[in-house]
């Protein structure tokens, strides 16, 4: 597990209890992406200041990194780009509980639900615990716009069905090393494939972005991002 300030398991045969207990007890740890179609990028606020401003697609820190932040309520709120993180009128906002030595994903989605052009904000629990020798945790989060239900597999290794819209799948263990990531719609079956990346010790959350499962015609690239977190 690292952090964007450099922290990082100095003694690795031992495990991140051990390393928790080098660092302060009340922090969390925290990324931040942006799931959405917007061709503008998002700021996105925590209290009064800005923690990340995102084109669609990306996140922040960098893939494989968190950034260290006080634990307990923040406010979390979704600007425009150019506007302040005080503005009377976010595209959204939330109150979101940073848990002491815990990690969370937030992302931005596109809330179809609650009507067009109205954003969301996932707030997603990261397991970074050390997997067994040889092992690696994955996940997937639906958030394509209007995708519906839909299934993901990790090759041969591990397969998910039903993903309802902006509901994190369950973790699972997988053996450890490359995999051809693919996801489609449930009914009728389009969707794309990506190769990734499977280290041991890693945990991966895919998220499906924008129309991420229609297939060819879908003009936006990339259509999923892959969140790792070291863990060792």
């Amino acid at each position: 597990f690292q952090a964007e300030d450099g922290i990082r398991d100095l003694v690795r045969s031992r495990g991140l209890g051990d390393v928790y207990k080098r660092q302060a007890w009340d922090q969390a740890w925290v990324r931040v992406a942006n799931a959405t179609t917007l061709p503008a990028p998002l700021k996105i606020c925590l209290g009064s200041a800005t923690f990340a401003t995102l084109g669609r697609g990306t996140a922040r820190p960098p893939s494989g990194l968190y950034k260290p932040l006080p634990a307990g309520s923040r406010r979390v709120a979704v600007v425009a780009a150019a506007q302040a993180c005080a503005v009377a009128s976010p595209r959204v906002a939330t109150t979101v509980a940073l848990p002491r030595q815990g990690a969370v994903t937030l992302a931005v989605f596109e809330d179809t639900a609650s009507g067009p052009g109205a954003l969301g904000l996932a707030t997603i629990a990261d397991d970074i615990t050390r997997t067994p020798a040889g092992r690696t945790r994955v996940r997937v989060v639906n958030l394509a716009v209007g995708a519906g239900p839909a299934q993901a597999s990790f090759g041969t290794r591990t397969a998910y069905t039903g993903l309802g819209y902006a509901v994190p799948s369950e973790e699972r263990l997988i053996a450890a090393g490359p995999a051809q990531f693919s996801a489609s719609l449930t009914a009728p079956v389009a969707g794309f494939a990506r190769a990734l990346a499977m280290p041991a010790n890693t945990a991966t959350t895919v998220l499906l972005l924008g129309d991420a499962l229609a297939g060819a015609a879908d003009p936006l690239t990339p259509r999923s991002l892959a969140l790792r977190s070291r863990l060792q």
